[in-house]
């Protein structure tokens, strides 16, 4: 699911520079994560549980929100990931929950008043 989200059919229509230069990154990210499943499933449950509501609420900004703000959007959710299942890939920019929250927040709160 994590790799179709990356590359779905037409993206390099509508992909960033930039998430076309951390993608290399991205998918390395995937491959750690994967090699390092075994025994940690419980663990990457809970990571899946974290990740989750940042996509579901990147998906409905997607069906109002404008191109390049859900295009950074995502790729602060994809550094989410990286810092939630392969750390020692290492994340372009300092990301947290709490740093989602607000950016996510900025961004529906301009999509309200539009």
């Amino acid at each position: 699911g994590q790799l179709q989200c990356l590359v779905a059919p037409g993206f390099l229509g509508h992909a960033s520079k930039a998430l076309l230069d951390d993608l290399p990154r991205y998918l390395a990210g995937i491959a750690y994560r994967i090699d390092n499943l075994q025994g940690r499933v419980a663990k990457d449950r809970a990571g899946m549980a974290a990740v989750a509501p940042w996509e579901t609420r990147l998906a409905a900004l997607r069906e109002n929100g404008d191109l390049a703000t859900t295009s950074e959007l995502h790729q602060l959710v994809q550094e989410f990931r990286i810092a939630t299942f392969s750390q020692p890939v290492g994340t372009a920019v300092k990301v947290s929950a709490k740093r989602l929250q607000q950016r996510f927040a900025a961004a529906e709160g301009l999509l309200a008043s539009a």
